[in-house]
This record gives C-alpha cells, sequence and structure tokens, in this order.
C-alpha cells in the first residue's frame, strides 16, 4: 500500500471551516492529507478530490452529521466500515479510486441513501444492499463485477441502474425482479452476460434497457441491442416479453417489428401535468437536428464525454421572476444531481438565437472565441479563465470564504492551475490546461463551453419561446435524469396559462459521430416521452 502522507500543518481550508464553523468543506489537488477533517463534526457536506487519501480512517464516524460525501480520484484502497455509521447520508460517491473490496455490512443502515456512485474502481463482487431502502441511483460502471447482489431487489425505490464496463455472466432468473417496479433505466452495456432472464420483464417501467457489447447467445436479442434504433430499448423489452411468453418465433424482420409492436406496450400519453400535453417532434427533415462530436475519440478521454440536447417549443418566460427561478432550479441541479458540476454541467439557450446543426469537441483555451454569459464582449478561453480566477481570489478574499468557494470549485475542475491562490494562467502555464469540451453551432458561434458558461448571445429572454438544453457529463444515466427535471420544471411552471389546449413539444437532436456519421445517442425519444413516468422522477 501506498504510504499516507500525512500534513504537518493544518490545511488553510480546514482551519476556514473551523474558524468560521462551516457546514460545507471542498478540498483538491493537495499533495498531502490533513487528518484534522475528521474533527470537523459540524459538517453535513464534504467533497474531497485528488488528494493522497489512500485509505479512510475510521474517525470517519465523527462526521455523522454528513449528508453528502464525495471522496474522487482520491487513491482510495480501503474504505471503513464506520463510513456505513453516517445514517444521514443521502449522496455517497466513490467514483475514481482503486478501491477493491467493501465491508460487508457497510450499507446495512445508510437507509436515507438515495444516490450512490462507485464508478471506475477494483470491485469484483459487492457486499448486502438490503439496507438501501431510498436508492435512487445506483452506478458501479467500469469495475470488475462478476455478478449482481441477489439483493439488489430489496432496493424497491431504484429508478436507475448502470453497471456497464463490467465482467457480470449472469442475471439470475431467482431473483424477485417484480420488486424492481420503479426502475426506469437499467445499463448493461460491456458484460459478459450471454442469456437475459425472462424475469426482467416484471419490471413493468423498463424502458431503457442497454445490452450492447454481450456475447448474447440469441442472434436476435443481439441484433436488438445493437442497434441504434430510437426505440431499442422498447424494442428489447418488448422481445423480451415476447421470449417468455413462448412466442419467440417472429418474422426475420424482428428489429422493425419489435419496435413497432413495443409502441403497444407503453401508455399512449403521459397523464397531464397541470393539463399539458407533451408531444414529441420529429422533424420532417431532420438532419440538422443533431450535434456532431469531432474526434470522438478524444471527447470521450476529456471532461464532458456525454451530451444529449434537445429543443423545448411553447414555453413563456413572462412571468415574473421566471427566468431567475429557473436558472436557481438549474443551480440546484448542478449542485446535487450534478455533485457541483463534477457530473454534468447545463447549458440553456434561447433556440431562435442558434443556427443548427451543432459541433461538440474539445478545444484549446487558445482557440475558443466566445461571448460568455453576462458579458458584451468576445475574448479567448484563456481570458476568460484568467478572468475568472482574478474574480474568484477577489470574492474569496473580500467574503473570508473557504479556498474552494463557489467559482473556484469550478475552475479547479479543469485544472488545479485555476486554484485559489494561484497567478492568472501565463502562456506557459496556459499549454498546461488540457483542451476543454466546446459546443458550437453552424455559425461558428461558440455558446457553450463545459463546465464553465454559457454565451451571452444566446440567454434566455422573457421572449423565449423555445429552449436548446444541452447537458454534458461523465455519467449518462444522470445526464438523462437532469434533462427529465428541466423538462418538468418547464412544463410545471413555464407553459403560457392563457391557452386552453396547453401543449409543450420536444425535439431532440441526435449525437453523432463526427467521422463516421453513426448515431451515437438521442434522448428523450418518443417512446420516453409517451412513458406515463418520463415526468415522474
Amino acid at each position: 500500500m501506498t504510504p499516507l502522507a500525512i500534513v504537518n500543518t493544518e490545511w488553510p481550508e480546514v482551519a476556514t471551516a473551523r474558524r468560521e464553523n462551516r457546514r460545507e468543506l471542498v478540498v483538491s489537488n493537495h499533495e498531502d492529507f490533513d487528518p484534522s477533517v475528521y474533527s470537523l463534526t459540524q459538517l453535513n457536506f464534504l467533497d474531497i478530490s485528488k488528494c493522497p487519501l489512500h485509505e479512510i480512517a475510521d474517525d470517519l464516524i465523527n462526521l455523522a452529521d454528513l449528508t453528502k460525501l464525495s471522496l474522487q480520484h482520491d487513491g482510495i484502497l480501503v474504505v471503513p466500515l464506520a463510513l456505513g455509521q453516517l445514517k444521514n447520508l443521502k449522496f455517497l460517491n466513490l467514483s475514481f479510486n482503486s478501491i477493491s473490496s467493501l465491508p460487508s455490512k457497510i450499507f446495512d443502515d445508510l437507509f436515507l441513501l438515495e444516490t450512490l456512485i462507485l464508478d471506475s474502481n477494483e470491485l469484483s463482487e459487492l457486499p448486502s444492499l438490503k439496507g438501501l431502502i431510498e436508492l435512487h441511483i445506483f452506478s458501479v460502471s467500469n469495475n470488475k463485477l462478476l455478478s449482481l447482489p441477489d439483493n439488489l431487489t430489496c432496493c424497491t425505490k431504484l429508478k436507475s441502474v448502470d453497471v456497464s464496463g463490467n465482467n457480470i455472466k449472469e442475471l439470475s432468473n431467482e431473483i424477485p425482479w417484480s420488486n424492481l417496479s420503479n426502475i426506469q433505466h437499467f445499463y448493461l452495456n460491456g458484460n459478459q452476460l450471454k442469456e437475459v432472464p425472462p424475469g426482467l420483464t416484471e419490471c413493468k417501467k423498463l424502458r431503457d434497457l442497454r445490452l450492447r457489447e454481450n456475447p448474447l447467445r440469441d442472434p436476435r436479442l443481439k441484433k436488438l441491442a445493437a442497434s441504434d434504433r430510437d426505440d431499442a430499448g422498447s424494442a428489447l423489452m418488448n422481445y423480451l416479453v415476447k421470449a417468455s411468453k413462448g412466442q419467440k418465433k417472429l418474422p426475420k424482420t424482428l428489429a422493425d417489428n419489435a419496435i413497432t409492436q413495443s409502441s403497444k406496450h407503453m401508455a399512449p400519453n403521459p397523464p397531464p401535468v397541470k393539463n399539458v400535453e407533451i408531444l414529441s417532434k420529429i422533424e420532417a427533415d431532420d438532419s440538422n437536428f443533431r450535434i456532431d462530436v469531432l474526434r470522438p475519440e478524444e471527447v470521450k478521454k476529456g471532461l464532458r464525454p456525454y451530451i444529449f440536447s434537445c429543443v423545448i417549443s411553447g414555453i413563456s418566460l413572462k412571468g415574473e421572476g421566471l427566468i431567475h427561478a429557473f436558472t436557481k432550479f438549474q443551480t440546484k441541479l448542478h449542485g446535487e444531481l450534478g455533485d457541483n458540476r463534477k457530473l454534468a454541467t447545463i447549458s440553456t439557450h434561447n433556440f431562435e438565437s442558434v443556427s443548427l446543426p451543432l459541433q461538440f469537441s474539445l478545444q484549446h483555451i487558445d482557440e475558443i472565441n466566445l461571448c460568455p454569459l453576462h458579458h458584451k464582449r468576445f475574448c479567448t478561453g484563456r481570458q476568460l479563465l484568467a478572468h475568472l480566477q482574478i474574480r474568484a481570489e477577489l470574492e474569496r478574499k473580500q467574503r473570508k470564504l473557504n479556498n474552494y468557494s463557489g467559482l473556484s470549485q469550478y475552475l479547479v475542475l479543469i485544472s488545479p492551475l485555476l486554484g485559489p491562490r494561484q497567478d492568472p494562467i501565463s502562456s506557459s502555464k496556459g499549454a498546461e490546461i488540457a483542451p476543454l469540451p466546446a459546443t458550437t453551432d453552424s455559425s461558428g458561434n461558440t455558446i457553450s463551453l463545459h463546465p464553465i458558461t454559457g454565451c451571452d448571445k444566446t440567454r434566455l429572454t422573457k421572449e423565449t419561446t423555445e429552449i436548446l438544453i444541452e447537458v454534458a457529463g461523465v455519467n449518462e444515466m444522470i445526464c438523462k435524469i437532469i434533462i427529465r427535471k428541466l423538462i418538468e420544471w418547464l412544463v410545471q411552471n413555464a407553459v403560457p396559462a392563457s391557452e386552453e389546449e396547453k401543449s409543450v413539444t420536444i425535439t431532440p437532436l441526435a449525437v453523432v459521430n463526427g467521422e463516421t456519421g453513426d448515431r451515437l445517442a438521442k434522448f428523450p425519444l418518443e417512446v420516453d416521452i409517451k412513458d406515463p413516468n418520463f415526468l415522474n422522477i
């Protein structure tokens, strides 16, 4: 085990939190570890990233008031049972570490936990999940799992499960799958599955099933799993339903027929939200409704490997304070589901100010030219980052804030060179900053620089009736949930009250490989929107 570097003096962030009795602590990019963190018993939010933590001490039990704990990129090897005594936890993220095992009873008493993220570790098995009765989101992708725990179905409130990129060979049909009556997303891509249990069809709300890159024995099932058709997920479920009823002799054009038939298993329309009808729209010529991902292999390794986008029409933002309220809601999503923008970021635009199609790529900060939100002049990426550094440092000093306050937290996601007490980036330092994910429209305007800002030229106004939503992140499932949350908010708060027959139209943009033309993603699809639970998140 790598020896833990213990700091001789208290981290300045810890000193500030202690002096000001802060409830939140965010620390990043230290070369050592300060164990006095465990003495901050008032904390309810702790975020430590890119620090040599290696082994979490039992003293973690002192932080009994924690509701949110995020420990990413910390080289963690060992997790103590003491973590399982943090009974107020609602959010736990231990992704991008080197954890190979967890204590068998670590989750038994975490009755309030709603989100559990264990992506990119070395886990070959999971402990019992029976205590996680409030769990909604469970992501353990890119590990070494050989199977799922049988008591997964004890988590009856689960809505999203991602176990992609593991070595799972079998899903037992003995598991009472019907207990997962709320699950909507189940990602199993990149495993070793040869069969899918018929019992999976008992998950009545499951419409987003992913089985790509599995050695499935059933050639028809394998064909459906590899399909990039809009309704492929529902077609998979439709085929499994037929197979479970002994109706496996389907026509040779299975993919087309299964997709057509899948709509019969869907409710024709979702229940109205405040008497608003939700419609799906696919343009007759929708070739421009797309995002071309340039150099996709590079993008996969960047800050935002996934992006989803759609246009919401039939909206009114003329109500008093409505734009401010929508912005505040986005900030809330950034903080909660987005884990302070670590997992995902949102950009919203006045659609009339955007030219389709869009491009999504990694760009060097000297090549980026944009007019950021709340700015009137164009600047390069370097100039923007330098300006934000100065602003963040001034804010920190004036308000005597923790080192990693608001803006600083987002800047250090890009590079530690942009953190507190750092000089504004010079030309030499700029070369060390990795290219950033950016979205440009067909006119060449940069409309989003992830995870920092949108574009002032495309900002929402009281005259906006169509909104372009972008969500880019590191977790596909969470990006989709955020889009649904945004749509739900708009439907509930931004539909004109004067119209008798109110409707909101959703038009998804296809995400396309800019080199091959292959479609990579598209959300939400018509089948998603017709699901009665689309806005029941």
